[in-house]
């Protein structure tokens, strides 16, 4: 394989990466609405309102007091962070 083979396949790669970084959703600054659902999924059982995403945990704990008040949820650019005691139902996967 020719020396301008290789740079030309690491320039796609790079291409390709930078590409796939740009394409994936950033929620920092986003408005959102976290709800706890029960007992089932079209139920609401406490709407935590709308808020930005930001550095700091969006619903902190005492957010969900009727459903749980030991919950809280902080929201990042690529995941849901629940933590908490006494967790009734989960959702989305826990870990």
């Amino acid at each position: 394989m020719s020396k301008m083979h290789e740079i030309r396949i690491a320039s796609v790669a790079v291409l390709f990466a930078a590409w796939s970084y740009s394409a994936q959703a950033q929620l920092d600054g986003s408005t959102i609405n976290v709800s706890a659902y029960y007992p089932d999924t079209s139920s609401v059982y406490q709407n935590g309102g709308n808020t930005v995403v930001s550095g700091s945990t969006e619903y902190p704990t005492g957010s969900f007091p009727s459903y749980n008040p030991t919950w809280s949820v902080d929201v990042t650019d690529n995941q849901m962070i629940i933590t908490g005691s006494g967790f009734r139902v989960c959702g989305i996967i826990c870990g």
